[in-house]
């Protein structure tokens, strides 16, 4: 009788949907680390996507996974992101991109061909952002490295 139920026990534990199943609860453990591109000039699209990253740090908390987002500004998106933008941020997304700015585990990187291109420099930019030579390389660079790659 005992070797019935090892050979069950067996049977289950060398199954592939128990290696599945461990392995993606193992993958769920990881810390997470995402890159998020911004790069579209509508806020609208832009404060959906500050509401994710924040949604993705809570979520990450909450799991005991909490990592690196790193968010990388190029194009015309970086115009939304000056002390002065000609077409501003809603009051709420504006308090949500200073909490993120904040937050040890997000960081905000901004493209310096764009800031060249646009005629901007770091001290144009709301408070929080770090330089990059191309963002563009630098959300390849990150996902070569292992982050995940989200774009609102």
């Amino acid at each position: 009788m005992l070797s019935k139920y090892l050979l069950v026990a067996l049977s289950f534990v060398t199954s592939p949907a128990f290696f599945h199943a461990t392995a993606a609860h193992a993958a769920d453990a990881l810390p997470l680390k995402v890159v998020v591109q911004f790069s579209d000039p509508n806020p609208k699209i832009i404060e959906m996507g500050l509401k994710n990253v924040k949604a993705m740090l809570a979520e990450s908390q909450a799991q005991h996974t909490l990592g690196e987002i790193r968010v990388v500004t190029l194009g015309p998106a970086l115009k939304l992101f000056t002390l002065h933008p000609a077409t501003p941020l809603s009051v709420d997304s504006e308090k949500i991109a200073e909490e993120l700015r904040s937050n040890e585990h997000v960081r905000f990187f901004s493209c310096e061909n764009t800031m060249k291109a646009f005629g901007l420099k770091l001290t144009d930019l709301r408070p929080g952002f770090q330089g990059v030579p191309s963002g563009a390389y630098e959300v390849v660079r990150l996902q070569r490295d292992g982050f995940q790659y989200y774009k609102p």
